[in-house]
Formats: C-alpha cells, structure tokens, sequence
C-alpha cells in the first residue's frame, strides 16, 4: 500500500438517528392501563399490543402519569423519555366491563365551549350529559328556575381527553348546548383498585379457552411473531405470588423459548427492605431465587416522578442490548441511568455507596449507586448465591 503524507478528505452518508431496536431482549410488560381513553376499550383487555413507539403505545391503550393506577404506563414513560427503545408487548389486564365504579354526578363549568372533567379514568359508555337552561317560572313570573336537559354525543357534544387524562366535553356551535354556561355529567369510571394479583397472574377459562393475565405472554409469538426476552409487572413484581408465577413463564414460553423475569424487591409496606442489610432476608422470604429472574431493590426516582426500578433496568438492558447489534451478551451492570435518585416505596431516599451496592449483589440482587451519576450496579440473577454456575 503506497503511503500518503499529508491531510486527506474522506465523506461519509449522515446517519440518521433513530429509536434503537431491541429484539433480543424484547419487553413483554404486564400490568393497568387508563384504556377508556382507547376508541375501543374492551378490544384492549388481555390481549398482547405490540408498540413500536411509546407514542404508538400511548395511542392503543392511553396514558396517565399516575403510575402507582396504570402500570404499563411507567414503561411508557420510560421509553418515552429515557431509552427509546422498541418494540415492547404490552399485555394489559385492567377489563372497564369489571373494574369501575360510579361517577357521581359532576356539575362542570363551560368556557369556550369546552368543559373539562378533572377526574381520570371517566368511560364514554354509558356517559350522561345534561346542560342547563333558563325558562320562565310556570307561573309566568318574571323569575327563572334552571332545567337540565338531555344532551346526545356526535349531535350536541364530543368527548375526548386531555394529556392528563380528563374527559373534555367540547360543545357543538349552533346547538341550543353551546349557550349552557356549565353542564352535568355521570356515568362510570375505571377502578384500577378493583384490580388484583390474580388478574396479573391470569388464568385458562377451562369452558371457553381464553387466556388472562400473564397466560397470554404465550400468545406473542404465535400471533405477533417476536420472542419475548424480558419479562416485567412494574407495580405488581414486588408481591412474591406475581414475581415466582413470571419467573416460572420466563423458564419456558411456547416450549421452546427462555426468557428472564425482572422483579422488583419489595421496599416498604411493614415486610420490605427498608435498608440494604435487609435485602437477603426479604429476597428469601420472598423465593425469588431463580436464574431465570433479575432481582432489583429499591425504586428509583426521576425528578417528582417515583417508578419500579424493574420499569427502568428493563428498558435500558434491552437499550443495551440494541448498543450491541442486538447480542444479548454484555451485561447492563456498570452502565448509567437516566435517574435522579432511589429511594423506598413511601419515597425516603436510598444513598449507597460502591460498598453497600456490592452488598447487596453478593445476595443475588441488582440495585443502583451514585458514581457521578447514577449507574446499574449487579449482575447476579436470583439463583445467586446459592449457585455459582455461571450459566446461570
């Protein structure tokens, strides 16, 4: 090769920046989503949705920031505003024809001919409006009396819902509605309380065959044709009953597939670890001991915003694996987080250092320490210590 003296001029095509593709380690999330605000919300309901985007995910089964109600929606959050990474299978369990509750009667003011209610979760079906009007006394006195009056959708009224997920009732112009200065309205709303473990655990229907819950992780391959890899129920994985029932998915899916399960330690309520020398004890009373989960301890903490570590630590492995041309090979320990601090369920902040980190790795869970920034900090799966096979 001859050789060259001097400054040479070499072009490249601009890349383009793109949100990074992550099929190795493919997030299959179960958990609520606020889906009254969906255009068909019972076609939302234990059924796997996969999303390229968070945008697209928020469109299917809608998005509320209230995490601790709507669980897939930290997921969203996070791959929204912390590691684009896609696709992930949403499976949500939250069925509006079971867990609602009545919305009392709401009288709301109209200001340019929109009224917003300012309570989530509010379902268009069965929604009753009414707007109200001035008329003479029967009498015949000059004085008024109000009288509500029966409004219909698509011929007085739209509905649709705000980024905070308020129902906003827009009235038509030219309708005798759009001179009501409020309007009344009552119907249901969703009920994420009324949810419980065994809704995120799922069951077979022995007469009808249909799946719920986590039973539907089985249907993602077959009807969306990409394997799972990582398996989460951020909100839900720090009950023992929720996280052993995904380790036992993530050992075998469709009798062919292996996946892994990301499991939040619980850190509050009376039997969490509340300090990380407590974490060994409640990591065993909790059996989260198999190589097929990822144990994770406390929650982490985004500004106000206070979210399952497992939400977070699962985005950024499959961002990591997306780094690696898509081998799931290197390990998601030691790299940075995009949070801002971790702290207990009731929010009272966790600082470890390096020390107390390695601590808690030595008992088979992952946690999170402050080297100048924030940084994932294990990569023992839950077998550990116990076992020391490393393919495991």
């Amino acid at each position: 090769m001859a050789k060259k003296h001097g400054v040479f001029i070499y072009e490249e095509g601009t890349a383009v920046t793109v949100p990074r593709e992550s099929n190795a380690g493919l997030q299959v999330v179960v958990g609520t989503a606020p889906v009254n605000m969906a255009d068909d919300p019972s076609s939302k309901v234990n059924v796997p949705i996969l999303a390229n985007s968070a945008a697209e995910a928020m469109q299917e089964l809608g998005y509320s920031a209230e995490f601790g109600k709507y669980t897939l929606c930290a997921t969203m959050y996070v791959t929204a505003n912390l590691y684009q990474v896609s696709p992930v299978v949403y499976i949500n369990v939250l069925d509006p024809s079971r867990h609602k509750k009545a919305l009392a009667e709401e009288t709301v003011a109209v200001t340019d001919l929109q009224a917003t209610v300012k309570k989530t979760g509010i379902l268009k079906e069965g929604l009753a409006v009414k707007y109200g009007t001035e008329a003479d006394d029967i009498d015949g006195e000059t004085t008024t009396v109000t009288e509500w009056v029966a409004a219909a959708e698509g011929t007085d009224y739209t509905l649709g819902f705000d980024t905070d997920g308020y129902l906003v009732v827009t009235l038509i112009s030219g309708r005798p509605i759009a001179g009501a200065d409020a309007i009344k309205v009552s119907g249901s709303q969703l009920d994420p309380s009324l949810v419980t473990k065994s809704d995120i655990i799922g069951a077979v229907d022995v007469s009808t065959g249909k799946e719920t819950g986590m039973e539907v992780i089985r249907q993602v391959y077959p009807k969306l044709g990409v394997v799972p890899g990582i398996l989460l129920a951020p909100g839900w994985s720090q009950a023992p009953e929720v996280g052993i029932a995904l380790c036992a998915k993530a050992a075998n899916i469709n009798g062919v597939f292996k996946a892994v399960a990301f499991l939040d330690l619980p850190c509050g309520g009376g039997t969490g670890a509340t300090k990380y020398t407590d974490v060994k004890a409640v990591k065993e009373s909790c059996g989260y001991t198999s190589e097929f989960c990822y144990v994770l301890w406390p929650k982490v903490r985004v500004g106000d915003a206070v979210l399952p570590y497992s939400a977070v630590a699962a985005a950024r492995t499959a961002y990591n694996d997306a780094e690696n041309e898509d081998v799931p090979s290197d390990s998601p320990s030691n790299k940075s987080l995009s949070i801002t601090g971790t702290c207990l369920e009731d929010g009272t902040e966790v600082a470890l250092d390096q020390d107390q980190g390695t601590t808690v790795n030595s008992y088979g869970v992952a946690t999170a320490v402050n080297m100048n920034g924030f940084r994932m900090w294990g990569n023992y799966t839950g077998c550990y210590p116990a076992s020391g096979d490393a393919k495991d």
